[in-house]
């Protein structure tokens, strides 16, 4: 698969949302302008007055299918919102070529739980809710997940201080 990107250098987290949907696929980021051969699948990105996705595919025979979709690009936004539009643009995309929809949405590499908390406390309960479900694109099952299980850590950590550390451990299993 190769990713052409224009008007933006935001690779990690656009290829991170193309794993959730490809997760074996190899990845190969060109950038516009650059020479690259005829490939089966591509997406392609864009980031300038707005953003846009493509999501294309050439079969065996030579068939192409297109999915597209674009969003404004609001002026005045930071980086990280600007990154979010393009991820959103990428995901519905990739959800209508594909016809899955990962429950979890757009959060990959972050905790959804200290991302909320995060988000409760600076815009409120109500738009944390909306821009979980509606901008990273959780489910309503996922949410709740994610809310309860904020509402069993308070606790523990209205009990830590300054020297207090979380520690995590996993054990793979193969």
């Amino acid at each position: 698969m190769t990713i052409f990107i224009n008007g933006h250098d935001f690779r990690v987290e656009l290829e991170r949302v193309c794993r959730l949907f490809f997760p074996d696929e190899k990845i190969r980021f060109v950038e516009d302008g650059e020479a690259h051969d005829a490939l089966h699948t591509q997406i392609i990105l864009d980031e300038t007055d707005t953003a846009g996705a493509a999501f294309i595919i050439t079969d065996e025979s030579g068939s192409v299918r297109r999915y597209d979709a674009q969003r404004v690009m609001p002026e005045g936004l930071d980086e990280m919102d600007r990154n979010l539009v393009l991820a959103d643009v990428l995901f519905s995309t990739l959800v209508e070529a594909t016809g899955y929809k990962p429950p979890w949405g757009v959060l990959t590499g972050v905790r959804p739980v200290k991302l909320l908390r995060m988000l409760h406390e600076t815009i409120g309960v109500e738009k944390a809710k909306e821009r979980m479900i509606d901008l990273f694109h959780c489910s309503p099952e996922k949410y709740q997940l994610c809310a309860e299980t904020m509402r069993y850590e308070q606790p523990i950590l209205d009990c830590s201080d300054a020297k207090s550390f979380s520690l995590y451990i996993s054990i793979p299993f193969c």
